[in-house]
C-alpha cells in the first residue's frame, strides 16, 4: 500500500537507502475544523497517518496555533501513551522555526517530513516552505487527503509555488 497516494512532494532528498520519517500535524484544532463539512473525512485521514507513524515508531509533532486549543480530542486519543509525540505552539502561520528548534533539542533524526493539517494554502504552506528552506537533503511529503484545503485552494500544486519551489 502506498501511504502517499494523492500526496504532493517537495523534494530535496535522495530516494535511496533506509530513511526515517517525522509526521507533522498542523493546526488540527476544533477552532479551525468546526467550519467545514469535510471534517470527518479529514480527521480519519489524519488518524490513518498517525496510526502508520506509530506502527513505524516515527516521531509525531503536533503544531498548534497558540490560543486556539489543543489538537482535537479524537486525535489526542490516537496519540495517548505514545512517547514519540511532541507538541509545539506557534504564533504565526509557519511553525517551521518551532518544529526545527524542538527537533534540535531532542536530537531528532529524520530524512522524510510528512505533513498534514488544516489550511493547506496558509499554515500548511507556510510551514512546508519554511522547512524546505532550512532542511537540506530531506524529502517533504504533503499528504493531500489529510490536509484541509482551506476556502481558496483550487490547485494543490499552485498552493506551494514560490520562487523556484514547485510541488510535484
Amino acid at each position: 500500500m502506498n501511504d502517499f497516494v494523492g500526496g504532493t512532494t517537495v523534494s530535496k532528498g535522495n530516494l535511496g537507502a533506509h530513511r526515517t520519517s517525522v509526521l507533522i500535524l498542523i493546526d488540527v484544532q476544533d477552532y479551525f475544523l468546526d467550519k467545514y463539512p469535510w471534517r470527518e473525512q479529514l480527521v480519519e485521514a489524519v488518524a490513518n497517518q498517525i496510526r502508520r507513524a506509530i506502527l513505524r515508531h516515527e516521531w509525531i509533532v503536533r503544531v498548534e496555533m497558540k490560543g486556539f486549543g489543543e489538537t482535537i480530542d479524537s486525535l489526542m486519543k490516537e496519540l495517548e501513551g505514545y512517547d514519540r509525540c511532541i507538541e509545539v505552539k506557534k504564533t504565526t502561520p509557519s511553525g517551521a522555526a518551532e518544529v526545527l528548534a524542538r527537533a534540535a533539542q531532542l536530537d531528532m533524526a529524520f530524512d522524510i517530513v510528512k505533513v498534514c493539517g488544516v489550511y493547506k494554502n496558509m499554515c500548511v504552506k507556510a510551514t512546508v516552505l519554511g522547512l524546505w528552506r532550512k532542511l537540506k537533503n530531506r524529502e517533504i511529503l504533503v499528504i493531500n487527503e489529510a490536509c484541509d484545503p482551506g476556502p481558496f485552494v483550487k490547485d494543490w500544486d499552485k498552493a506551494f509555488r514560490e520562487g523556484g519551489v514547485v510541488a510535484v
